[in-house]
């Protein structure tokens, strides 16, 4: 049987501590501190306020409104003869829209001036026999009791025909309350009265909507009514263009539309009376586009770069979504690339920016 031959112990060894010193090496290695790597500076872009600015533009449901509707009612008990003016018809003052019966109306008109040349004729006769009285008591053929009772006679005569005068005024304004008449241009919008129909003191005749001089009427956001106030240019927009300009803005939030209304005259043309539409206007002031607006503690702004570093402009009246109007100068350096990982009061080295061309 032969004898397998066992290695010398030597030579185990040999082969072990090779592989010790290698293990020991790595650990060494491994165990040796790393050297920092420096922190790569922050890339970033800009572009000028003015060279990204866009236009602000606003706009809010409005109507033409007249300053005017009014209802024309009869003043005086009396048939209708007849109703020249329609619906639709556009009439200029003065124009006659209604004619009533007169007949009773003038009677009385009639009836008062024969009044006033009866009081006239007793107030001439009370006058002549005062002068005369006055006459005979210089020559103290008549008494003081009989001048007082000719003075008093006077002075009745007179009241009398200055009432009798004022009711044939009245008669005279009755006569006149025969006809209606338009108290300014305006267009027929609603009929009401009938030919036939006997009217009394109150009946309504006709509606009309005034043509000239009419206002636009718009429900403004409070945030937005400081850009109307300073707006330069305002338009009304409907089947066409209407240079506008603002003459008023309430003071009130109406509670239920959560609004302020503003009043505008219209510049040169106008449409009709009641015509819907929006009305734009335009902010003076720089607007930036809603893609560069940030978000830091809650407010909407933009990052600057100011100083080498990071700066926050906070916009106050800034919405999501909408191009925001800002004071800033035209040349502010606005941060639009790596704005998120950026904050407030880095420093931002020179040669860290990107060129100021198009955004990526």
């Amino acid at each position: 049987m032969t004898m397998r031959k066992r290695r010398p112990f030597s030579m185990l060894v040999s082969t072990l501590v090779p592989i010790l010193a290698l293990s020991l090496s790595i650990s060494a290695c491994q165990d040796e501190p790393q050297a920092e790597q420096p922190e790569e500076a922050p890339i970033y872009k800009t572009r000028t306020l003015g060279e990204l600015s866009v236009p602000v533009q606003y706009s809010a449901p409005a109507t033409a409104v007249s300053l005017n509707t009014s209802t024309l009612k009869a003043e005086i008990s009396a048939r209708i003869e007849a109703i020249p003016a329609q619906v639709g018809d556009r009439v200029a003052t003065g124009d006659v829209l209604v004619k009533l019966n007169c007949a009773d109306a003038k009677a009385q008109q009639q009836q008062a001036r024969a009044h006033v040349s009866a009081a006239r004729a007793r107030a001439e006769l009370a006058a002549q026999q005062l002068q005369r009285a006055r006459s005979l008591q210089k020559k103290r053929s008549i008494s003081e009791e009989q001048l007082s009772q000719r003075q008093s006679q006077d002075l009745a005569a007179q009241a009398e025909l200055q009432a009798r005068q004022a009711a044939s005024l009245i008669a005279a304004n009755q006569v006149k309350r025969c006809r209606i008449t338009s108290p300014y241009p305006a267009i027929v919008s609603q009929r009401m009265g009938q030919v036939g129909e006997l009217a009394s003191p109150g009946t309504p005749m006709l509606q009309i909507v005034a043509s000239e001089g009419l206002e636009i009427s718009a429900e403004i956001i409070p945030t937005d009514a400081p850009s109307l106030e300073q707006a330069s240019e305002i338009v009304f927009l409907a089947t066409q263009r209407y240079p506008a300009k603002l003459r008023t803005l309430t003071g009130v939030v109406d509670s239920l539309t959560r609004t302020r209304e503003a009043r505008l005259h219209f510049v040169d043309k106008q449409p009709l009376p009641g015509t819907p539409g929006r009305l734009q206007w335009f902010d003076r002031r720089l607007g930036i586009p809603s893609q560069y607006l940030s978000q830091r503690q809650g407010q909407l702004g933009v990052l600057i770069a100011e100083q080498g570093r990071v700066a926050f402009v906070a916009l106050p009246h800034a919405q999501e979504g909408r191009v925001a109007a800002t004071d800033l100068p035209a040349d502010t350096a606005i941060i639009t690339l790596g704005r998120a990982a950026l904050a407030v009061g880095d420093a931002l080295p020179a040669d860290s920016a990107a060129d100021t061309g198009a955004d990526q």
